[in-house]
């Protein structure tokens, strides 16, 4: 289980997002993006909090079902 802040809120307080990622291994390192992909990635989602000031933030924490490379960063 982890936790991101993140910049803005999101619409709803919970959400399971599935996505297909694109995985790019070159050279020794792997390269990840949300975009035309084939590897299932599943995430649970569930706003904490969130903060108003100069900029809007979010606590949220995510519950990764899947253990792709880089799949909280990309999702």
């Amino acid at each position: 289980v982890y936790q991101a802040l993140v910049f803005g809120k999101p619409a709803e307080r919970s959400q399971h997002w599935q996505d297909r990622l694109a995985v790019q291994k070159t050279g020794g390192m792997v390269r990840t993006s949300a975009t035309r992909g084939h590897v299932p990635a599943n995430t649970q989602m569930q706003f904490l909090k969130s903060a108003q000031g100069a900029f809007s933030t979010s606590l949220l924490q995510l519950e990764p079902h899947t253990g792709r490379s880089h799949q909280l960063r990309v999702q």
